[in-house]
């Protein structure tokens, strides 16, 4: 089985390109031939809301050249209207992994028909991948039928468990793209907040995005470059570094998520997790048993939130062990992996017996691990 795995250019590494990068390594463990195949990005995305036939003509001669027997759109955005207009071209299967909800092809409202109808583009693909079990089964209570279920997944063997995590330690953490509706203005309120408090935090930052050049004018101009670290984009190797290092992961989404993958990573690493109480993070995220969850979008919420964790060295070695445990038994990689291949096999009409991939999965690893 040869599959052509499609992700945009990447701006800003997140949860959708881990996913990208994590399902291609271990479809690969698993005897699958799989093409990672995305382009170099424009200077400016104006025209990509228009065919261009240099998009076109390279994404059918990857095609002509790989032969895919399934075409799967990971992050598919910036060339959508190109990308539609080849794969209408071609007689090759189209799966779809549906990261955000601002981008949902599902007639669900009045709302969405409206933007389908405006962008038809974006049900370029005949069965889409829905990593929340709530949104999943909010589309099927709306009769959408081309969906399926299967939710990330973590290797513990790549995000190793810190057992010498250090309970008094007063270092916050974020990981993700820099953009509003990652709660990022939140934080920082949040942080000023717990300073005007004399509390003795800091807060690192891993990642970059639209919001990046405005955070930096924004510490620079209140003064908070001795409670900051803007640390951009940096290796899994070095974020694992961080997760062993920082006393709390703080995830102040504004929106839903459609799963919220760098949590899940923290929780394998035995980093305790506080997070908006929102659709997606629920699945992981279990108020006072897995993590911490709080309101989004009000600072001092969150401030009161992390000071309470911080307080509570108690609970939070309580909740990073069960995290742990939950991230092992709920989100493995063979159950997704054995899922996803399930679902390639069903729309190429094979029969589909159980694979025994964990122990290549295991090998696999073993050779490819993360080490400190």
């Amino acid at each position: 089985m040869k599959i052509l795995f499609y992700n945009d250019p990447q701006q800003a590494f997140g949860g959708a390109e881990s996913y990208w990068h994590d399902t291609a390594f271990f479809l690969r463990a698993a005897g699958i031939s799989v093409h990672e195949f995305s382009f170099k990005r424009p200077a400016s995305s104006v025209s990509t809301f228009f065919p261009q036939k240099h998009i076109i003509g390279q994404f059918l001669q990857a095609i002509e050249q790989f032969k895919p027997d399934i075409v799967h759109l990971n992050k598919n955005l910036l060339f959508a209207v190109s990308i539609h207009k080849a794969l209408k071209s071609i007689r090759v299967p189209v799966v779809s992994t549906v990261h955000d909800y601002h981008t949902i092809p599902f007639a669900t409202d009045i709302r969405n028909r409206l933007k389908l109808w405006v962008y038809p583009f974006r049900r370029c693909a005949a069965t889409h991948i829905i990593p929340s079990l709530a949104y999943f089964n909010h589309l099927k209570n709306n009769n959408i039928s081309d969906i399926h279920h299967i939710p990330h997944f973590i290797h513990p063997g790549e995000w190793a468990f810190n057992n010498r995590y250090n309970v008094h330690g007063k270092q916050l953490l974020y990981v993700g793209r820099l953009e509003k509706q990652k709660g990022i203005w939140v934080l920082l309120e949040a942080l000023q907040i717990l300073l005007k408090k004399d509390r003795d935090v800091h807060l690192s930052i891993i990642g970059e995005g639209s919001e990046a050049a405005r955070t930096r004018r924004f510490i620079a101009h209140n003064r908070l470059d001795s409670y900051v670290t803007l640390l951009g984009e940096i290796s899994r190797h070095e974020i694992l570094h961080y997760f062993h290092c920082s006393t709390l992961l703080v995830m102040p989404s504004l929106k839903d998520e459609m799963f919220g993958l760098a949590g899940l990573e923290a929780q394998a690493s035995g980093l305790p997790v506080l997070a908006s109480n929102l659709t997606g993070i629920r699945e992981w995220c279990r108020h006072a048993e897995s993590g911490w969850m709080v309101s989004p979008g009000d600072a001092a919420t969150l401030a009161a939130g992390i000071e309470y964790l911080l307080a509570h060295p108690d609970l939070r070695e309580t909740i990073r062990h069960q995290a742990r445990q939950q991230v092992i038994t709920e989100f493995p990689v063979e159950t997704s992996i054995q899922a996803l291949i399930g679902l390639y096999r069903e729309l190429l009409g094979v029969h589909t017996n159980n694979l025994q991939i964990g122990r290549r999965f295991n090998d696999s690893f073993e050779a490819n691990k993360i080490t400190l």
